[in-house]
């Protein structure tokens, strides 16, 4: 199973990926019509559902009443706007890509991240095709980090094969941004969309996505962190906790007891928002998936200790055993093989992976 990265500075970051970039920014719409919602007429109020709200942005089901289309509509809060413009630049680079290096599996990842359609910078919105389906956090069975003994039984629940199968889609869908030189930064339960029904899984939320090829890239820098630090990989957690222990003069959490990350590579340390960003969360996501737990204890993560469970991550020994796919469920034990290689939190071997390796040995499967 090869699901190394070859040269991690092997792909450059293309033509009509930048050219979007510029594209967005300069992007103008009209201000709406009193009585309109949003597009000058195209969306009116009886046509709109509020269908979810976060940290940063409300999104709406919408009615394209010239055309009968349904679209997804995210208008982000007002201190939130520089998410927003970063998810159009994101989505309309990908929209007009042409880095797939006919690869299937890239091609196909395509399929699995929204479509854009265009950016309202006066109310700095972003609309895309409406993508139908339910977070993977409603599936109480495969995210819960909570015990068993603790979940809602009136929530659906995913069977193995069907995983499995967003694991593949998710795993496709990185590949295609990764080969654009993106990262996501924020891979987790609730950015994944899967609808039962069509057994289709959508990758979301790319207001953190960010160029990973950029000559001027940052040094890591806890006021940037990105993300969900339940999904971080080692490198963002301690980085983050000498943060928060320079910031209360706490000695006892300014290196974790049991990790060395004085010796941890230099790579983690001069490149925080690469790839392996998304694999570690990947990984972090199949395994919650597959085994119904977190790999490693989330307690001290519910209590907000940041540096506990910085320590938590750097010192487990991660249990494949406990809970495991049978070993008759072929694709369920490839899936083990791949997260038996990434989630070492001490090894740095993980920040090598391709994702579209990873999305190959699945899809064999």
């Amino acid at each position: 199973m090869m699901i190394l990265e070859a040269n991690a500075n092997a792909s450059p970051v293309t033509a009509t990926a930048a050219a979007a970039t510029a594209s967005a920014k300069t992007m103008a719409t009209a201000p709406p019509t009193p009585g309109d919602f949003l597009s000058n007429g195209v969306y009116e109020l009886p046509s709109r559902i509020e269908i979810g709200r976060g940290y940063s942005a409300v999104v709406y089901r919408c009615v394209d009443n010239r055309i009968g289309q349904t679209y997804t509509e995210k208008v982000f809060f007002e201190k939130r706007q520089r998410d927003g413009s970063a998810e159009a630049e994101v989505l309309q680079a990908l929209a007009i890509s042409s880095a797939e290096n006919n690869d299937t599996v890239t091609r196909m990842g395509r399929a699995h991240v929204p479509r854009f359609r265009d950016f309202l910078s006066a109310q700095c919105s972003v609309r895309y095709d409406y993508v139908d389906g339910l977070p993977l956090s409603a599936y109480a069975e495969c995210t819960s980090v909570s015990s068993s003994s603790s979940r809602s039984k009136s929530k659906p629940t995913l069977s193995l094969d069907e995983r499995v199968r967003v694991l593949q889609q998710v795993a496709a869908a990185l590949a295609f941004l990764h080969a654009n030189n993106y990262v996501h930064r924020d891979v987790k339960p609730d950015n994944v969309l899967y609808n039962p029904a069509t057994q289709h899984a959508t990758l979301i939320d790319f207001g953190f996505a960010e160029q990973v090829s950029l000559p001027s890239m940052p040094y890591f820098n806890a006021s940037r962190l990105r993300g969900t630090p339940l999904f971080a990989p080692p490198f963002i957690l301690y980085s983050l906790c000498r943060a928060v222990a320079r910031e209360r003069g706490d000695s006892r959490c300014g290196v974790p007891s049991r990790a060395n990350v004085d010796n941890a590579p230099t790579l983690y340390r001069r490149h925080p928002y690469m790839k392996a960003i998304d694999v570690w969360a990947f990984a972090t996501l199949a395994y919650l998936l597959v085994y119904e737990r977190m790999p490693y204890p989330a307690t001290s993560y519910l209590h907000n200790d940041v540096c506990l469970f910085a320590d938590a991550v750097g010192a487990v020994n991660v249990d494949f055993a406990t809970g495991a796919p049978p070993s008759t469920h072929t694709a369920g034990r490839s899936v083990v093989d791949i997260l038996q290689f990434i989630l070492v939190p001490r090894s740095e071997d993980f920040v090598k992976v391709r994702m579209d390796s990873v999305a190959h040995v699945l899809r064999k499967e």
